[in-house]
Parts: C-alpha cells; sequence; structure tokens
C-alpha cells in the first residue's frame, strides 16, 4: 500500500448514510490530525471504484475554516453527496494539499516521501495475543529500508524514535513486539514482574495480618458491644437520612430526595417522587423521540427545518417572555432536563449533557445509544451489545453484525451519572422503553412484522417480573393511572391469516386496565391512529379516516389522495371526543397542556384545547424563512 508519511491527516473511516427526511446518499469521513501543527485547510480526492474494483468517479473535496488541533479528529460532519455515483461499492481517500496555523510552507504530496508498505493485519490469535499488552496493537512491529511500522499498524520516517499516531517508542516496539518470540519473552517478563510483586504483596499481608490478629485479641471484649452499637447506628442514620428526605420532598427539592430516599433503599418513597426527578415524561420519550420537556422556567424543544439544509436546532424558549435561544444543532433526540443540564443524544447518536446556557457540551460516553432517559442520577439507556468473546472493537462487531457473523442484541442499560459505573437491566431485546413508578414498560423484538414495531411488556426496575400485555404489534402506548393506552398494528387473530388482508389492521386506541387486564377501544371504528400519548385528563392522539386511509394505500386501485390527519383529544372525564388541530403529524409530544406535533412536511404548536396554533420552523419560530419556498395546499393555508 502506497503511503505518504509527511501527510499531516489520516483517514479513520468512511460511512455511507442516507438522510431519513430525502433519502440522498452521503459518506461521513473520520478525518485525524496526526501533525503536531494546527490544520486551517485541507484538499483532497474522494475516490469511488464499483464491485470489481474499477475507478469510476474521483469527487474534489476542499475543507476551509478549519481549526484542526494536533492529535484530534476533526471535520465529522463534512457531508459528501455520492448520489451520482450509486454504482460505488468502494472509496479511497487522497489528500493532495494543507495549510497550517502561522506557517507559510503548506503540505503537498510528496514522491520522495512515499513509500510501499505491507498493511496486513497479524492473525486474530497474535492480536488477542498483543492486545493483552497493547490495546490497539493490529500487528507485529518491523522494520524496512525506507521506514518502520508500529504494533498499531502506522509506517512512520526510520529516524522517527516514536510512532506519530499512537506515540509508542520505536526502540520499545522493535524490541519487545517484533515477532511471536519477542512478544513470547515480553508476555514471560511481564508474568515474572507480576509473581515478584504477588510474592511481594503476600508478605504484606501475612504482616499485616499478624497485626490485625494481635489487635483482635486485645479488643475482643468490646466487639460485641460495637457490634450493637453499629446496628443501632445504621437504624438511627437510615432514620435520620430519610427524616431528612422527608423536609427536601416538603421544600420541592425531588432531586435530594431522590438521592436520600436511594441511600437507605427506600423504593417504596423513590417511586412517589419519581415522576419529579424524570428528565422527560415517558411517553414523550418513546421510539426515541423525545422532542420537547421542561423545567419551571422554559420549555425545551427540538425545531426541524423542513428544507435543506437539514438542521435540528435545540431551543430554549422562556416560558413567560417566549423569548427563544438557540443552544445547539447538534440535538437529535431524547431531550431530558434535570438539575442544571439538559441530555440528549447527538448527531452521532451518543449521549450528551449540556449546560442549560448551552454554553458547555460533554459527550457523556463514546458509545452510540439508541435511547435515553435520565432517572434521579441514574441514565438509562438500550445500546447494541454483542457476542464478542475475542473482545473485538466496537467497528469490527458493527461490520461483522452487518454480515451476520456474530450476534448482536438491543439492551436497556442503566449508568450512574456521579460514578459512571454501569449495569444492564435486562437480557430482554428493547425497541423503546417508558419508565413508570417502579415499572419499566418496553417494546421487545419477538413476533413481529415489521423490525421498527413489537410486543408490549413491562419488568421491574431491576429486570425482573416479565410481563407480557398484548400478542399483536403496538406502534405506541402511554400509562395513565391504572390503565394502558395503546395503538395495536393488527386486531386479534391476524396471525391465522395466510395473506394481507386490511380487514385485519388495528390502528385504533385500546384501553387495558392494567388490574383486572380488561380491554375495551375508546377510539372511533372510522378512525385509524398512528399515535397517543396524554396532556392532563385527556388522551391525545393522531388519526386519519379509516377507510380513506386504506382504500388509499391498501387497496388494488388506490385512490390519489393527500390525506392529513386530525389530532383529537379523549376528555377522560367527560368520555367525549374532541377534533382539536388537522395538520401534518407523524409524532406528538406534550408539556403540560402544549402539544408539539412534529412531522417531515410541518412541525405544529397548539393548546390542548386547540388553540393557539402555530407552525414552527428550524429557529423555533412561526415565521418561514425568507427563502423558503412552500407549495401549500388548501388544508395548510391557515397554518401561514
Amino acid at each position: 500500500m502506497l503511503i505518504d508519511l509527511s501527510c499531516p491527516v489520516e483517514n479513520r473511516g468512511i460511512s455511507v448514510r442516507s438522510n431519513s427526511e430525502t433519502g440522498e446518499h452521503y459518506i461521513l469521513l473520520k478525518l485525524f490530525n496526526i501533525s503536531e501543527k494546527v490544520i486551517t485547510s485541507l484538499n483532497l480526492n474522494v475516490k469511488a471504484f464499483d464491485e470489481n474494483g474499477a475507478e469510476i468517479a474521483s469527487l474534489p473535496v476542499e475543507l476551509t475554516e478549519l481549526h484542526a488541533e494536533p492529535k484530534e479528529q476533526f471535520a465529522e460532519n463534512k457531508a459528501i453527496s455520492i448520489e451520482e455515483i450509486p454504482n460505488a461499492k468502494n472509496f479511497v481517500i487522497e489528500f493532495t494539499y494543507a495549510t497550517f496555523e502561522g506557517e507559510e510552507e503548506p503540505y503537498e504530496p510528496s514522491e520522495e516521501n512515499t513509500i510501499d508498505y505491507d498493511d496486513s493485519e497479524a492473525s486474530l490469535k497474535d492480536v488477542l495475543a498483543l492486545r493483552e499488552i497493547i490495546a490497539d496493537a493490529v500487528r507485529y512491529a518491523s522494520e524496512h529500508d525506507d521506514h518502520w511500522v508500529c504494533v498499531c499498524g502506522r509506517p512512520n520516517f526510520l529516524d522517527s524514535e516514536n510512532c506519530v499516531r499512537c506515540g509508542c517508542s520505536k526502540d520499545k516496539m522493535l524490541e519487545r513486539f517484533s515477532s511471536k518470540n519477542a512478544l513470547n519473552q515480553t508476555i514471560k517478563l511481564r508474568e515474572e514482574e507480576a509473581e515478584e510483586e504477588a510474592r511481594k504483596e503476600e508478605e504484606r499481608r501475612e504482616i499485616k495480618k499478624k497485626k490485625i490478629i494481635k489487635g483482635l485479641i486485645i479488643s475482643g471484649i468490646v466487639v460485641v458491644a460495637l457490634a450493637i452499637i453499629t446496628v443501632l447506628a445504621f437504624f438511627i442514620n437510615n432514620a435520620l437520612i430519610n427524616s431528612e428526605a422527608d423536609k427536601a420532598v416538603k421544600n420541592g427539592d425531588y432531586l435530594k430526595a431522590y438521592e436520600l430516599y436511594n441511600k437507605t433503599g427506600n423504593h417504596k418513597k423513590m417511586d412517589e417522587i419519581q415522576q419529579y426527578v424524570m428528565g422527560n415524561t415517558p411517553e414523550n420519550l418513546l421510539l426515541s423521540l423525545g422532542s420537547m420537556t421542561e423545567d419551571s422556567e422554559n420549555i425545551y424543544f427540538i425545531a426541524y427545518s423542513n428544507s435543506y439544509p437539514y438542521t435540528n436546532n435545540l431551543i430554549k424558549e422562556n416560558k413567560k417572555t417566549k423569548e427563544k435561544t438557540i443552544l445547539t444543532d447538534a440535538a437529535n433526540s431524547c431531550l431530558n432536563v434535570l438539575g442544571d443540564y439538559i441530555y440528549f443524544i447527538n448527531s452521532e447518536n451518543k449521549p450528551c449533557k449540556m449546560t442549560k446556557d448551552g454554553s458547555t457540551t460533554e459527550v457523556i460516553m463514546e458509545t452510540p445509544v439508541d435511547y435515553l432517559c435520565i432517572v434521579g442520577n441514574n441514565m438509562y439507556y438500550i445500546k447494541t451489545d454483542y457476542n464478542n468473546p475475542d473482545n473485538l472493537t466496537e467497528e469490527q462487531c458493527q461490520t461483522l453484525a452487518a454480515q451476520g457473523q456474530i450476534e448482536s442484541y438491543k439492551r436497556l442499560h442503566k449508568m450512574n451519572l456521579k460514578s459512571k459505573k454501569d449495569s444492564l437491566v435486562s437480557e430482554e431485546e428493547m425497541l423503546t422503553c417508558a419508565i413508570y413508578g417502579d415499572k419499566i414498560y418496553f417494546l421487545s423484538y419477538d413476533s413481529t412484522d415489521y423490525y421498527s414495531y413489537a410486543l408490549l411488556k413491562s419488568i421491574n426496575l431491576d429486570g425482573s417480573d416479565l410481563v407480557a400485555h398484548t400478542d399483536v404489534p403496538v406502534r405506541s402506548f402511554v400509562v395513565k393511572g391504572e390503565y394502558l393506552y395503546y395503538v395495536p398494528l393488527y386486531e386479534d387473530g391476524y396471525q391465522s391469516i395466510t395473506e394481507f388482508d386490511p380487514a385485519y389492521l388495528g390502528y385504533c386506541v385500546k384501553r387495558l386496565n392494567l388490574t383486572t387486564n380488561e380491554v375495551d377501544t375508546i377510539s372511533s371504528e372510522n378512525d385509524y391512529v398512528d399515535w397517543v400519548c396524554v396532556s392532563g385528563e385527556k388522551i391525545i392522539y393522531i388519526t386519519y379516516n379509516r377507510e380513506e386511509y386504506i382504500a388509499t394505500n391498501y387497496s388494488e386501485e388506490r385512490v390519489d389522495a393527500n390525506h392529513i390527519p386530525n389530532i383529537v383529544a379523549y376528555d377522560l372525564d367527560t368520555k367525549q371526543t374532541t377534533i382539536i388541530a388537522t395538520c401534518p403529524s407523524s409524532y406528538l409530544n406534550v408539556c403540560g397542556d402544549e402539544i408539539y406535533s412534529i412531522s417531515a412536511y410541518l412541525s405544529c404548536r397548539f393548546k390542548n384545547d386547540g388553540s393557539d396554533f402555530n407552525a414552527v420552523y428550524a429557529d423555533g419560530t412561526s415565521n418561514p424563512p425568507e427563502t423558503e419556498e412552500v407549495e401549500l395546499t388548501p388544508d395548510l393555508e391557515s397554518l401561514y
């Protein structure tokens, strides 16, 4: 493989993505500055190859106004469209020019510094042995006429004392990790050193043990008394902590109370105040949406643009003044606000926390997640786990799982945000979940007709007591009091039919009594429901005219129609339904009496009685951008 050793940039991977709104395909690069200088601009060519290895295109790319710090990744969000080359199966990056901060001399490719090196990796067995000592090792170190290669796989100039990528010493790598024999000698040396340290530690323990025995003999008379005092102190201490927690509840400091109850294991009290220490309502976070949440002073929501360039702006809106501030354009989903921080999943699907003024953002962990919910000091999240006995990297596991070579699972984890201690909540595979009190309701992955939907089940917070609540796939659900409201995709008995029949389509609002398990339907038989949530004493749902919707989408001679759904409120007290809005809508989020309707075409906000209806654009306001041109239909003219 040819490489210019003087090139200041490494490409550490290419990922192919597609825009969820337009379907347009593009690639993202992982560029890394391996030099000691700040890179201010970079030119490169993306060479595309077909399935036979023939080059079919070369796309020039120019990155300007950079500030790429040494030894850091940069330009992560630079998307390069590949719509014009649909037959491309492989891509190679060629760097052609770079400039540096404070230096006039740019980088240009140099034949003098270009070498041909062997980029093959060691066998899996050898790699695993190397990684017992060096986590990023991929091969044995080696020295050649015009370069040397580090165990991380990076070739370097012969006179480089350290690897430009990982910083490891050339002499140390060649001496200890250049062959199986060298590695075995290194492992043997480490084992001898470990045995010697263990021997010394045993001597220290023996000396300490003798001192302890002597101390126990002297203090044996008072041991029983101390034990009694300790037990009494434990109960007294717990009583004092619970009393302090009760005071915190009265003062409205629910987060402090929740932490104190957790110290004493008072789960009953924790359940009673859990709603006050959750970063968002369970139903808002369903299917990893979480586009809206609130605290006492502000509403926070993600404003989606409906035209290119597509952005997801996180907006903070003051409840009194209605003043709006854009905090970031990197919030993707699962908004939570608790204490001094806003939590969310960013554009790279990584969990983050941000100060409420937007000045500081921290990536909580580098692992991509599919769902995030904050409860007290704990972050519940769903991520992909792999059957990975060889301790392969995340990227390697993703590749092998995509090829069907290893198994993968979507599972719920819990991390303590203070200690960073992580634990698996349940072995059950989950698409999404919602935490209500001491129960986790979730959509599983089994017995589904389509990957996005699943059966509705529940477990305790510790993962025990699995209960299945439905035997048909479910679209969305919400728990209110003793009832579980849900939207089934099919009516009972659909599994017995031999071919698709729209008559079995569910898409209504079912109500399950969690005490008696009795089920009834609260929506009209003319409804084709797509989403359900709750606002105060009202069940809110999105619905189409069932007959028209099925005729449009499932009949042999499909009717050409542009259906816009109704947003319906079902009053739990009066049992009456009211249409509160008619607008494009795929999902709903709720804060108090505020409804946020989200769709690819247009997002809107209104009250749960239908008042204060406004469109929502990328800046969070109801004022359409001057450059945006939207073709209106008669049904939507009232939005503008």
